[in-house]
């Protein structure tokens, strides 16, 4: 793994500076070793930006809740250590968040994002589609609202993706009828083939065909014993 290169390079006398520290944490990233990517982050001497955006896009590729849990943990030290993070950043700890199920987590930072920076459109999907996944169609509403009161900036973005929300959700409520009309009719179908069966069986009860199938095949054997008699 890349950290036992750099280990090996310290075995040999020479320290890592920023640089080979990034070189290794990008390997990490290639292969979603998020947790070697931390090793070498703890281990940093001076970490800079693209240290801690490359250890978080390892977290991101390497998917998981842990993963996920330690891209937010990135950001806040990111923020802690003064250390800005980008609109790429933050969307990268959003995408982690929201594959992972975090969708609350995932729209507190959007809106760390929008504190920060101008969202642009990626950002502004990101959050859309982790509401959309998790059908918290009210939380994008509002984060709709909230984007077009942020500004100029902000309220284009509103206007752009409001009518794709509106569509998404007139096409939820339109399907939700007709699922719980399609669930009501084959459970009524069902019932039906129970009570009443099908075709020709269903016309006599069970007893009255075992008449008939025993009148078919004649008297039973002790009555023909007794005409033999």
């Amino acid at each position: 793994p890349p950290s036992s290169l750099l280990q090996d390079a310290r075995d040999e006398g020479l320290s890592p500076n920023t640089v080979s520290t990034n070189c290794a944490l990008a390997a990490c990233e290639a292969g979603g070793a998020w947790r070697d990517a931390l090793a070498l982050l703890d281990e940093a001497a001076a970490p800079d930006a693209i240290s801690f955006h490359t250890a978080i896009a390892a977290c991101r590729r390497a998917g998981g809740r842990p993963a996920a849990r330690a891209a937010l943990r990135l950001l806040r030290r990111m923020r802690a250590a003064h250390v800005r993070p980008s609109l790429i950043g933050y969307t990268t700890v959003m995408n982690a968040l929201s594959a992972a199920g975090y969708v609350r987590p995932a729209l507190l930072v959007f809106r760390a994002l929008c504190a920060d920076h101008d969202p642009d459109e990626r950002a502004v999907h990101t959050a859309l589609r982790a509401c959309d996944g998790a059908g918290r169609r009210a939380d994008g509403l509002a984060l709709l609202a909230e984007l077009a009161e942020s500004g100029a900036a902000g309220e284009k973005l509103a206007r752009r993706f409001r009518p794709l929300w509106d569509a998404k959700a007139a096409a939820a409520a339109h399907k939700a009828p007709a699922a719980a009309a399609a669930v009501g009719g084959g459970s009524g179908r069902g019932r039906g083939r129970t009570r009443g069966g099908s075709g020709r069986g269903s016309a006599a009860p069970p007893q009255w065909r075992r008449r008939s199938r025993r009148s078919r095949r004649g008297p039973p054997p002790e009555h023909e014993a007794a005409r033999g008699e």
